[in-house]
Formats: C-alpha cells, sequence, structure tokens
C-alpha cells in the first residue's frame, strides 16, 4: 500500500508535525482503509503524548486526531464494551485487557491522557461541533473519557445549542447513550428544542 512505502518518511519527518498535520495522515490511513504499522503507531503515540503543549496550540486539532482515531479504530484492543473509570476519575485506570501488546497498550493510552488532558482544558475554546466530534470519537471508541469531559462538554453544548445542527445533535445524543452518560435535565430538553426547530426550518415539513 501507498502509506506503507511512504511510513520511513513519516517517520523522519513526524517530529515536526503539528496536531492538525498528525490528525491529517491518521485520517489518511483511514480514508484508504490502510492501518499504519505498529511502530509507526507507536511514534505517533509518542509524540503525541510528549508534545501536547504544542500538538494543541489550535484546539481544532484535539477533535480532528480524536476523530482521526476512532475512523481508525486504532485503539490496541478488540473489546467494544465502554468502561467506566470508577468514582475518582483521576486515579481510575481501565485494567491492561488481554488481547493487547503491553508496549502497544502504554503508549496509546499515554497519548489518549495528553488529548484529554488538552480537551478538558480548552473545551470552552472549542466551537460546538468540534466538541461534538469529540465525545461522538470516544463513544466510537468504545472509551470512557477522563478529567469531566463528558461534563465539561455537556456544559458546553447547552450553553452553544443553538450552534447545533440536526447532525450534531444525533451524534451527541448517541455518544452520551453510548458512555452511558446521562445528561441533565436542561441539557436533553434544550437539544431536543433545538431538534425540532430544524425540523419546523426543514421544506419537507413545511410541505406536510
Amino acid at each position: 500500500h501507498v502509506l506503507r512505502q511512504i511510513e520511513p518518511m513519516i517517520h523522519t519527518q513526524v517530529h515536526t508535525f503539528n496536531g492538525q498535520n498528525i490528525a491529517n495522515t491518521l485520517w489518511a490511513y483511514a480514508t484508504m482503509q490502510c492501518k499504519p504499522s505498529p511502530s509507526t503507531l507507536r511514534l505517533f503515540w509518542l509524540i503525541i503524548g510528549e508534545q501536547s503543549s504544542y500538538l494543541f496550540q489550535a484546539p481544532q486539532s484535539i477533535s480532528n486526531i480524536l476523530w482521526a482515531i476512532a475512523k481508525l479504530d486504532a485503539k490496541p484492543w478488540d473489546s467494544q464494551t465502554p468502561w467506566k473509570q470508577g468514582e475518582e476519575e483521576e486515579t481510575a485506570s481501565l485494567s491492561m485487557p488481554e488481547d493487547v501488546d503491553e508496549e502497544d497498550y502504554v503508549y496509546f493510552m499515554g497519548a489518549m491522557d495528553a488529548l484529554q488532558q488538552a480537551a478538558s482544558s480548552k473545551i470552552r475554546e472549542l466551537k460546538p461541533q468540534e466538541a461534538a466530534n469529540i465525545i461522538s470519537a470516544f463513544a466510537t471508541l468504545a472509551y470512557w473519557p477522563k478529567f469531566g469531559i463528558l461534563d465539561g462538554v455537556e456544559q458546553h453544548i447547552f450553553s452553544n445549542v443553538n450552534y447545533l445542527n440536526m447532525q450534531d445533535i444525533d451524534g451527541v445524543l448517541w455518544a452520551f447513550g453510548a458512555l452511558r452518560h446521562e445528561p441533565v435535565y436542561n441539557t436533553t430538553y434544550a437539544l431536543e428544542r433545538r431538534y425540532i426547530s430544524h425540523l419546523q426550518a426543514s421544506p419537507s415539513v413545511k410541505a406536510i
């Protein structure tokens, strides 16, 4: 595969990548249905884990990388069952699944922790669609986020619900359900009202 052929070049250049460069590269793999080699994935995870402050200066790159990881299904284990962090989010952890290489697991979890910390600290800077994409990515990966991300995204979405389209709302409600997150009544009501307003504005509904 052509992407496999250029992996040596990726290995030499990845240290110069910014967050969007990483997202675009992972997205290219996903679009072409070609998973990077284990060594290439480890390199991406290492860069994300070690250079998060540089990579995520543009908040958009956080959601783009997470969504690319989700589309690529790049987690190093096969289980699709969402796992909950437990009562103490910051100290709880996922026990390493039996079907995963320990080194792959450590690198991946380091990258995910960096992405989650960046998302948690920059939620207010994200566009509502980007916040929606973040939790949709976690749900697609069957990965329960830490650092209060679900509550933070919910609050951000509630404050900016009028900027969401129908697809965004579908994704948010699906992600909340998949991650077993029960939003507060006000958020659910606001999403429902926004969805209804889109339906009422639809030409097909007006024609009925």
